[in-house]
């Protein structure tokens, strides 16, 4: 299943996780804080449209039945600054995850801020980043 957001896009895989691409102010990636058009900063939530490029992009991988992310860093959850190519790469990966959430967490490389942090992320903050 495919959801677009105002910075990109969320991608649901029948194995039940999700991969979300953004860009654009706020994400980890080449526009974080400005446009790379014009160089100023944009209000990505002004109530006007607005159209995001971005060289590089910010990544996210989570289950649809749990909170926590996936890991995909030592020091975050999220991948910052993935070019298209490797976009691509963690398109494919997420998708050939066994369904199986307890088993591919415990297999991750690195513990995650839910572990770091020893809980679960916030539901609040669960329920912004599902709505984007």
């Amino acid at each position: 299943m495919f959801k677009n957001t105002p910075h990109g896009f969320h991608m649901e895989f029948p194995n039940g996780w999700l991969i979300s691409v953004q860009w654009g102010p706020g994400n980890y990636c080449e526009t974080r804080r400005i446009d790379r058009e014009t160089g100023a900063y944009i209000n990505p939530f002004d109530g006007t449209y607005h159209e995001f490029t971005s060289t590089t992009a910010e990544i996210a991988v989570f289950h649809k039945d749990h909170s926590r992310m996936y890991p995909l860093s030592e020091s975050d959850d999220v991948k910052g600054w993935v070019s298209a190519t490797e976009v691509t790469e963690y398109l494919q990966w997420t998708a050939q995850l066994d369904s199986d959430y307890d088993k591919v967490m415990s297999e991750a490389p690195y513990k995650g801020l839910g572990e770091v942090y020893q809980r679960d992320y916030h539901d609040d903050i669960l329920a912004t980043f599902k709505i984007l």
